[in-house]
């Protein structure tokens, strides 16, 4: 949703994911892209830090487009 541009409906989906436990370190890597899709880059910077403290718990896509620079961060 978020690459498509939805960025709010994909706050509200990462909203209900991570209420239902799903607090990985990739859905806060994914939230903090949304966050700053959405111009919020206070709260994108702590959640991008927390994320990226142990680069091997980032799922492979995530991993990739860190190391391809896609990621903004």
């Amino acid at each position: 949703l978020h690459v498509r541009g939805e960025s709010d409906i994909a706050l509200a989906a990462s909203d209900s994911a991570l209420a239902r436990g799903g607090a990985s370190a990739t859905a806060q890597w994914q939230r903090a892209r949304i966050l700053t899709a959405l111009g919020r880059q206070a709260e994108a910077v702590s959640l991008d830090r927390e994320a990226r403290r142990d680069p091997t718990r980032l799922a492979p896509h995530a991993l990739a487009m860190e190391r391809q620079g896609e990621a903004g961060g």
